[in-house]
């Protein structure tokens, strides 16, 4: 028999605001593995729950009332929605959800979902428009067995899913970043004397200049003066990640011998750490690459090694048991982010504290990986971290007729804004303007900031002012006026909606009460059919529900035999009409 939610677990601490809708949610059973690692909880409830508040339940059962057990809590839910849904406004309203647990799931399926447009040509027919790649085409069948089951077993609304393939998307911000990179090229070369440079470099070696031929000629030519001894050459065993051979130790050895003394080219060098790393100044850690980088945005599930470059914004480190330590870094370019996770011994502890630093700009090889523990795509087996260059877009103001700003909100404008106004007399100064209007709503709290911004003798001006509320006293509060009192006979109105915004949300009841000498004598209500499932929030405040609803027309079946009965109504209150 099942038992209220609160009943199973009264001590259990939420929010106010999820106690309410648990109020409504019964436990159909519990149920345990042999050993009790691992227990499960089945609910019933008539509301959608959101995948986020069943992921803090889960958190809050274990923490709270098994708080030193291994133990695993894993709940699942079953809605008994009313009959004003269907899989259509099912998925308007639960898609924030099933992106959630999506994302939990799988990364790859939570992105397919993401970026698919949804369409249903019948009403238990869904219709997903993907991109046509390898990937899709992989996971396309796993995605819909999942959606097809939250929403016939959870949700009990049937609905069978079919995909329609388009081809890939041109990504335009890399398009134009590519044609702005290539005319930012065409630029430089075009103000340096790049040939000349070369000409004078390639004659003090005695070789062809850049403008003797195409590069693959260039190459043959120098492919017989590269100053290396044969000895000097790797041989043919491979270099692992720390920079030694697969290959005999012993003959490894007696090459380093029998090459001593001669001239080699160090490709790379010893560390503190006794790994190997380039010569190569930008390299703060590892080996030096040359690969392009990628956007990450771009990075579509485990592809394998990637380059990526972009700026560091968080990073945090914990000592483990073994002795190694954890660096966690996210890195990103402005397409997306991406979690970095490396495992530093002691004696490499140093350089990677130096190469990973919050704020900095960095170009990093590694390999993708979907983390088996929270599913999130992560880049792991690092082979190398160099420096990069601060590639974000410098905005400025090339007018030569400056702009003074007029209308200026701080963080003082509740809701509006949130630069410091230290920070945006800064940025004013540094675009040249010559003054700077602070116009806040309603306070002038950001006036004494706005003042220390400025330096003695400083020509920059501030321009002190406010966004005030006013009132139109000379407008009339009450429309053809007839010189009535409370004490007189009037009737008020009231109508219920789904929502507080008058154009997206939908009336539920039209009501009126007729008052008499102060007193209530009659009433009017009538219930409408909203179309749209009412959210709980809305039934909390009204005391309306879906069922209550449901057997009522919709409104513009029911308004014009209401507008008739409520002139009846009124018909006895005179002063209503004109």
């Amino acid at each position: 028999m099942a038992k209220k939610f609160l009943e199973v677990f009264p001590n259990l601490h939420i929010t106010d605001e999820l106690k309410e809708l648990l109020n409504l949610v019964d436990v159909e059973k519990v149920t345990s593995n042999r050993d009790r690692s691992s227990i499960r909880v089945y609910l019933i409830s008539p509301r959608l729950i959101h995948k986020q508040n069943i992921y803090s339940l889960e958190k809050g059962i274990k923490e709270q009332l098994f708080p030193s057990k291994q133990i695993t809590i894993k709940i699942i839910e079953r809605f008994r929605l009313s009959g004003q849904y269907t899989p259509q406004k099912l998925l308007k309203i639960y898609r924030e959800s099933l992106l959630a647990e999506l994302k939990n799931y799988s990364i790859i399926e939570y992105n397919m979902f993401r970026k698919a447009q949804c369409q249903f040509p019948e009403p238990d027919l869904l219709k997903m428009t993907v991109e046509d790649t390898i990937v899709t085409h992989e996971k396309a069948g796993e995605l819909k067995r999942v959606l097809e089951k939250i929403f016939h077993e959870r949700c009990g609304l049937p609905v069978e899913v079919q995909y329609e393939f388009i081809e890939p998307k041109e990504n335009v911000l890399a398009k134009q970043k590519e044609l702005q990179m290539q005319r930012e090229v065409e630029e430089i070369v075009s103000r340096t004397s790049f040939a000349g440079q070369q000409k004078s470099q390639t004659d003090e070696y005695g070789g062809p200049s850049m403008a003797d031929g195409p590069l693959d000629v260039l190459a043959a030519t120098y492919s017989d003066e590269v100053p290396f001894t044969q000895e000097s050459q790797p041989s043919a065993a491979t270099l692992r990640m720390g920079g030694k051979k697969e290959g005999d130790k012993k003959e490894s050895g007696k090459a380093a011998e029998s090459d001593s003394g001669k001239k080699e080219w160090k490709d790379y060098r010893k560390n503190s750490y006794n790994g190997r790393r380039s010569d190569n100044p930008d390299v703060l850690y590892g080996r030096d690459f040359e690969e392009e980088t990628m956007e990450i945005e771009k990075i579509d599930g485990e592809i394998g090694e990637v380059v990526v470059r972009g700026k560091i914004i968080m990073t945090d480190s914990r000592e483990l048991r073994s002795g190694k330590t954890i660096i966690i870094f996210d890195v990103t370019d402005f397409t997306d982010t991406i979690t970095v996770k490396m495992f530093a011994r002691e004696e490499q502890l140093d350089d990677l504290k130096n190469a990973v630093v919050k704020g900095t700009f960095i170009k990093i090889k590694g390999v993708t990986t979907i983390d088996k523990f929270d599913g999130e795509l992560t880049l792991g087996s690092v082979v190398g971290i160099k420096k990069s260059e601060d590639f974000t877009g410098k905005r400025s103001d090339n007018s030569l007729e400056k702009r003074v700003e007029l209308h200026c909100h701080t963080k003082m404008s509740d809701m509006d804004g949130v630069s410091e106004v230290k920070d945006l007399v800064k940025r004013a100064k540094k675009w040249g303007m010559p003054a700077l209007a602070i116009t806040d709503h309603g306070c002038v709290q950001s006036f004494p900031d706005a003042n220390h911004a400025l330096d003695k003798g400083d020509t920059f001006k501030v321009i002190y002012g406010v966004e005030g509320y006013l009132v139109d006293d000379l407008k009339q509060l009450v429309e053809n006026s007839r010189n009535q009192t409370f004490s007189d006979s009037y009737v008020v109105f009231d109508i219920e909606t789904t929502g507080f915004s008058s154009s997206r949300n939908r009336i539920i009841e039209i009501g009126a009460v007729k008052v008499i000498d102060g007193k209530i004598k009659d009433k009017f209500s009538a219930f409408v059919n909203p179309d749209v499932p009412i959210p709980f929030e809305i039934e909390q405040l009204t005391g309306i529900n879906d069922s209550m609803v449901l057997p009522h027309p919709k409104i513009d079946v029911i308004l014009p035999p209401v507008s008739g009965v409520l002139q009846r109504f009124c018909f006895s209150c005179p002063q209503c009409f004109v």
